[in-house]
């Protein structure tokens, strides 16, 4: 289960990190992030977010398999509601680099804004075990079917780091 945060209520005095384990996939090492308040503790950050789609499109995968049938892109614009929810999400992404760095007493390391990156190219990629893929698989919002694009939220799970970079390692997933 995931507790699912507002964005304003992210805190970086609430992040802990696990100790750096070796990374399989690539050539580098990952932290485990740990999200604690006085209330609850859990495996990483999870955060609702208020992005307002203008399409959704299944991703086409060479695989077409069960990897494949859950992953979805959103495009959106950067309205004025979207526009503070991705300044919200790319500092939340900036603080917990920052903190990270700090922590690790880390100076020689590139920080790469891998999330601000995607969003400033105005799409992000998610995942979703909500969205019947047996029908239409694309969206296209003009107002008010908006509503029906569904629910996101981010989850970020750690740090990734190599020899000469780190970033957040982050997926999005649409809900109920």
């Amino acid at each position: 289960m995931n507790f699912l945060l507002n964005i304003e209520d992210v805190s970086t005095t609430n992040i802990y990190f696990s100790n750096a384990k070796h990374n399989m996939i690539m050539d580098g090492n990952f932290t485990k992030l740990i999200y604690s308040t006085e209330y609850c503790t859990t495996n990483g950050l999870c955060i609702d977010l208020g992005l307002v789609p203008t399409e959704i499109h299944k991703m086409n995968s060479y695989y077409n398999d069960i990897r494949s049938n859950n992953k979805y892109i959103m495009y959106f614009d950067m309205n004025l509601e979207n526009r503070t929810m991705i300044q919200q999400m790319m500092k939340i992404e900036q603080d917990v680099l920052t903190y990270y760095m700090e922590y690790c007493g880390i100076t020689l390391k590139r920080a790469d804004y891998i999330l601000k990156t995607q969003l400033m190219n105005q799409n992000v990629k998610f995942y979703s075990h909500v969205r019947n893929v047996s029908h239409d698989n694309s969206f296209r919002g003009d107002g008010e079917d908006t509503v029906n694009a569904g629910n996101f939220y981010l989850k970020i799970s750690g740090i990734w780091e190599n020899e000469t970079n780190l970033g957040i390692t982050y997926k999005v997933v649409e809900y109920c």
